[in-house]
This record gives structure tokens, C-alpha cells and sequence, in this order.
């Protein structure tokens, strides 16, 4: 027990560390003491650690007032990385982006390609090269528009992935931890934490809106996603209200306005966030407004629906997708 509590302890350390060098990339042993409130003792034998596994590189020495020059450490960033691969609708068609990011969410590959459809094999090529040419990348992140449980795609809008083959097949592979990511989850998740001033004590709806597939919904409650059971929680399109959102003209903005203010509605009465925010490239100057004035209007204004339409869906996304790998970079080898 005392051995499993000093490893707990040493690695806890570490992270206090990895924090440091987040800020900072180069820092000296005394440094890191005196930002860390460890002894520099300390700090000397985690750091030898974490040079003999190449996270964290030797640099020069600099003077120290007289004394013994001080080493100067730098974080590999690239000591781990993620592939991230997401898909999403421009113009009616059907986009899938590449990224691999490393330690701190910084890109250091991106691509994009249009796709007509997703299988099993789709991203065979694409990793492959990616793997080779990146051999610290150590978790792939999916994400995509649709459900997943247990490793199971039960729902999604590329029907050829819907079972258990796809995350498995990745797996087997690369050999790696393979997640999938809803879409709106990722979209919502990266706004929360990236414009809501760090502000973990409100609840977020998000709602994606792309007129070529369905609508979905994604819900961060201080600070984390929620999913529900079967991480079924924001498949909007299901909820019976009567309206169908394939064949709605997402130009005609009373008629859009009227169905998405209904939805708001119901979901104010069910969640009541601090925040809906709309995604969808058909909206106009005054859409904001008609689609609060519908949902405040069904609510008899015993609610007042806060309604942000935003154009930065992408944007988010890609902020929620680096958000999750790195979250299951962290979880595997607690880094940060």
C-alpha cells in the first residue's frame, strides 16, 4: 500500500509539473520549485524521470547570480499526440476534417476532404500515413453525428459505421484508445469553455441545424457533457412535436423560426439553460429575434429563453474535438 501511495504521490507531482511547463514550455529546476511549492530536490528527480522518457528535453545551461549555471528544461510537446478526425455539412455536402494535435492543442497537421459516405475502412489510408509520420500519436478521436454506446454506433448519419465494427476495427489497428465524439456535443462543449469566460456554474443547450440531415442537441451542464442513458440526451429529432425536419424549407424564416422556437420551447419546460445556442448557415439579422419571440410567446413568458445564433459551428467543433482527445490523452497516462 505505502509503495501504490508514493507512485500516486510521484505521479501527482509530475502533473503539477506538466501544469507549469503548460504556461511555460522552458523553466529551470529552481523555477519550477518555486511555482510548484515542491522542493527542488523533488523537482530534480521527477524531472530526470521525465527526461529518460523524452517528456521533457535538456536544454542550455544560463548563468545562476554567480553560482552553478542552471539547466533549462523544455516540455515536448509533441511527447504525445491525437489524430482527430471529424465530420460535418458545408454547403449541403458532406465534409470530413483530419487534425493531429499535440500536448497542448496546438494543430500541427489539418486537411479537409468532401465525403459521400463513411465506412469501416474509409480513413485506412489517411491514418496509415498520419501514423508514420507522427509516431507519438496515441489516441484517435471520431467525431460525428450520431450516437455510441459501449463501443456500439447505434444511431449516426453515415448508416455503413452504425454497429460495432467501426471503433473496433480503428482499435485493433492502430492500437490505440479510440473514442467517438457527437458532433453537437463537440460543438457545444468548445463554445462552453472557450466563450463563456471559464464559467462552469451555467447549463449550455446547443442546436445544430444543417437541413441536410437531422437537427441534434448537445448539453454541457457545468461543465461536462451530458449524455443520459445510451447517450441518447439531445436527439432532438425524435422528440414528437410534430414537425418534419427534412422536408421543412429552412429558407422561409416564419416557418423555420416558428418550428425551432416550438423546440426551444419544449426544452426550456424540460432543461431551462442559461444559454440555447442555434448553429445553422440559413439564419439572417433577424432570426435571433423571431426565434426567441416564438419560444417566449409558447412559454407565456413564465421563461425567458436566452438565444444566441451563431455562425461558428466549425469553429467550436474543432475546439470541442482537441478539448476530447486531449481529455483521453490525459486519461491515459494522466498527462496535464
Amino acid at each position: 500500500m505505502k509503495r501504490a501511495n508514493t507512485k500516486m504521490m510521484k505521479e501527482i507531482n509530475k502533473n503539477i509539473i506538466r501544469n507549469c511547463f503548460r504556461t511555460e514550455l522552458d523553466s529551470t529546476a529552481a523555477q519550477l520549485s518555486q511555482k510548484t511549492g515542491l522542493s527542488v530536490v523533488t523537482v530534480n528527480a521527477l524531472l530526470k524521470e521525465m527526461v529518460e522518457t523524452k517528456e521533457v528535453l535538456v536544454g542550455q545551461n544560463i548563468p545562476s547570480n554567480g553560482g552553478r549555471p542552471s539547466t533549462v528544461y523544455k516540455y515536448n510537446d509533441m511527447f504525445r499526440c491525437a489524430a482527430i478526425i471529424f465530420g460535418f455539412t458545408r454547403n449541403d455536402k458532406n465534409y470530413i476534417k483530419i487534425l493531429v494535435t499535440n500536448l497542448l492543442g496546438k494543430c500541427i497537421y489539418e486537411e479537409e476532404n468532401i465525403f459521400e459516405n463513411v465506412n469501416d475502412n474509409s480513413f485506412n489510408d489517411i491514418l496509415d500515413i498520419l501514423f508514420d509520420k507522427y509516431e507519438s500519436i496515441e489516441a484517435i478521436a471520431f467525431g460525428l453525428p450520431g450516437t455510441e454506446e459501449n463501443g456500439v454506433i447505434t444511431i449516426n448519419d453515415y448508416p455503413d459505421i452504425v454497429g460495432d465494427t467501426f471503433l473496433k476495427h480503428y482499435k485493433e489497428k492502430y492500437k490505440v484508445p479510440v473514442i467517438f465524439v457527437n458532433d453537437i456535443n463537440a460543438a457545444v462543449n468548445g463554445y462552453y469553455h472557450n466563450k463563456l469566460d471559464n464559467n462552469h456554474t451555467q447549463t449550455v443547450v446547443g442546436l445544430v441545424f444543417n437541413r441536410v440531415h437531422l437537427p441534434g442537441s448537445g448539453i454541457v451542464i457545468n461543465g461536462e457533457i451530458h449524455t443520459g442513458k445510451s447517450n441518447f440526451a439531445g436527439e432532438v429529432a425524435y422528440m414528437p412535436i410534430g414537425i418534419d425536419w427534412i422536408n421543412l424549407d429552412y429558407y422561409d424564416c416564419e416557418k423555420v423560426c416558428s418550428a425551432i422556437g416550438k423546440l426551444i420551447a419544449m426544452m426550456s419546460c424540460i432543461i431551462a439553460p442559461d444559454y440555447f445556442v442555434v448553429y445553422g448557415d440559413f439564419f439572417n439579422v433577424e432570426s435571433e429575434k423571431k426565434i426567441k419571440e416564438n419560444a417566449n410567446n409558447m412559454l407565456q413568458n413564465h421563461f425567458d429563453a436566452n438565444i444566441i445564433v451563431c455562425d461558428g459551428f466549425e469553429e467550436d467543433y474543432k475546439s470541442g474535438m482537441i478539448r476530447a482527445s486531449l481529455e483521453i490523452l490525459k486519461n491515459s497516462e494522466r498527462i496535464f
